[in-house]
């Protein structure tokens, strides 16, 4: 299981009418936490799933998240 989270810069790019043209958006903070995932109800007639919790990668965007990125002064 892989519970923790990691943060990297991301260089961001989005596309514009021209797609000769994509917007620069610089360099952005990108999180990778990992939270569980419970699994969905197995369908009648199928009886060799065995389904079980797993840890699945959530991406969050620091610049969506007012806590994120904390200038501490020091």
């Amino acid at each position: 299981d892989l519970r923790f989270g990691i943060a990297q810069l991301t260089h961001v790019t989005e596309a514009t009418d021209d797609p000769a043209k994509p917007a620069d958006r610089g360099y952005q903070w990108q999180a990778y936490i990992n939270a569980k995932k419970e699994p969905g109800t197995v369908p009648s007639g199928v009886d060799n799933l065995n389904p079980s919790a797993q840890y699945q990668a959530n991406v969050e965007a620091a610049n969506k998240c007012d806590t994120c990125l904390v200038d501490h002064g020091d």
